[in-house]
């Protein structure tokens, strides 16, 4: 694919709904190709939240890459561990069970994108997953979860067909720019 340059949109303690309601604003100013989606890790420790509200606003970034000329590649919202800190275990267990079903079947099975299980990826890692999370609040990954997640990625992108060129012109010569 040559060069490229990962722009990173995220925003803490930004929920999905916060990601939507910027969505047209800041991925309108990026000339993106492939867009990361991982949204729901502060939606799922909210009380206040609803998963399937959640899951519908993912599936919304979805289709606007796909509207957009862009190849979305989603990912499932990680262990954490800030929750076992605050009382929200069975909180947090509970709508990432139904939040990551969400995403595997309503977004990759049911739309075809690509989907990251970093979930599964963390919790099955070698190192653990709690070395897979930043030490600080627990609910970021940490520079080992971030090559995990690379790792994960990178086949993923490769799967996809390249971009074709664009504004292609044959000279004179014959030999094209």
């Amino acid at each position: 694919y040559g060069e490229f340059t990962t722009i990173n949109l995220g925003v803490n303690r930004d929920t999905s709904q916060d990601g939507l309601d910027r969505m047209e604003r800041d991925w309108g100013r990026v000339n993106a190709y492939f867009v990361y989606i991982m949204f729901g890790t502060n939606d799922v420790n909210s009380n206040f939240a609803s998963m399937p509200n959640t899951g519908d606003n993912i599936k919304e970034m979805v289709q606007y890459a796909l509207d957009n000329g862009m190849y979305p590649i989603v990912m499932t919202v990680p262990p954490q561990m800030n929750n076992l800190l605050y009382g929200k275990a069975q909180l947090f267990e509970k709508n990432t069970e139904f939040l990551n079903e969400y995403i595997k079947r309503e977004i990759g099975e049911g739309m075809g994108v690509p989907v990251v299980d970093t979930y599964m990826a963390f919790m099955t890692s070698d190192i653990g997953w709690r070395a897979c999370l930043e030490d600080y609040k627990g609910n970021h990954p940490s520079p080992d979860g971030h090559m995990i997640i690379a790792n994960l990625l990178t086949p993923k992108v490769l799967e996809l067909k390249p971009k074709m060129p664009e504004a292609i012109q044959v000279t004179t010569s014959g030999l094209y720019n």
